[in-house]
């Protein structure tokens, strides 16, 4: 009896070892992608209630559930990592792996990117996420210099211009703080619906090259959808109304300053166009407005 035990107990051991072994070189499940949790580092200009920076938050979250956890993204909002106009700097050394440029920042690595600061370059917000969407946004980014790869544009909704003393523009999440805390007395403020804000979301071609494709498409399609979100509530709800609530007040479209500024950014832009005719102006003309007719076009069918 007690031969049989120990006969049971050494057997049972070899088992166990078999068993321990065969776990341990188990391979790793294949949803995981054989890849270690990667932290995806997103410095930004925008406060948190920005529009650009809840658009970053929704790609985040996207790409964390598509990752299967294996991907985060931490974001930093203004001042939180650097000043802006040091984002290209650390992506190209490395110390950051992504970074909304704002345009003054970005036109500093491809100057044609000052064609975003010009007012009345889309007759609506269709009409932006038309550009941001499609062929002609996506050439615009293709046109970065090395070492950087464009992700996508981040559209943080148009800019208001206020006039406290001087001219100057002003994004929804910077007027909507202001609103907030009082700063607004004695400022004229105006919706012209003039100039949208778009910022180029970018990396380096070194570390987006080093990600599987399947990484890189988990990040193009949590992209994707976070803009088409931000769009559908930027048409829903009107940001301008949460201004209002925030305590901004517009100056009424029938004052004759309103005017006076609507057709002195309209002739800037006619200015722009009539001194630049290459670089981005050719992925965005299509975009912008009608070409001109030529007299030359094929007759309707």
């Amino acid at each position: 009896m007690k031969r049989w035990s120990r006969f049971t107990l050494v057997l049972m051991v070899i088992l166990l070892t078999v068993f321990l072994q065969g776990c341990n070189s188990a391979p790793a499940p294949q949803t995981l992608g054989n890849e270690q949790r990667m932290v995806i580092r997103v410095a930004t200009d925008y406060r948190m209630d920005s529009i650009g920076y809840q658009q970053l938050q929704e790609f985040g979250k996207r790409l964390q559930e598509k990752s299967q956890n294996t991907i985060v993204v931490k974001l930093y909002s203004r001042d939180e990592w650097s000043k802006a106009e040091s984002f290209a700097e650390y992506v190209k050394l490395g110390n950051l792996e992504m970074a909304s440029l704002p345009i003054a920042d970005v036109s500093r690595l491809q100057s044609a990117y000052a064609i975003c600061e010009q007012p009345y370059l889309f007759a609506n917000m269709q009409a932006v996420e038309t550009y941001v969407s499609g062929n002609a946004g996506r050439k615009a980014l293709d046109i970065l210099p090395a070492p950087y790869y464009g992700i996508g544009f981040i559209p943080d909704g148009y800019l208001y211009l206020l006039n406290n003393g001087q001219l100057q523009w002003v994004s929804y999440g910077d007027l909507k703080y202001m609103g907030q805390t009082k700063a607004l007395t004695g400022a004229a403020v105006y919706d012209l619906r003039a100039v949208y804000a778009l910022h180029p979301l970018v990396t380096s071609n070194e570390w987006w090259d080093s990600l599987s494709e399947q990484r890189q498409l988990w990040i193009q399609e949590s992209f994707q959808e976070a803009l088409e979100v931000s769009f559908v509530q930027q048409i829903d709800k009107n940001p301008a109304q949460s201004l209002l609530s925030a305590g901004v007040v517009f100056q009424d479209s029938a004052m004759p300053e309103w005017n006076t500024y609507s057709s002195m950014y309209l002739q800037q832009r006619e200015t722009y166009f009539a001194e630049h005719s290459d670089s981005l102006t050719v992925h965005w003309r299509p975009v912008i407005m009608e070409p001109p007719l030529t007299g030359e076009e094929e007759p309707a069918q």
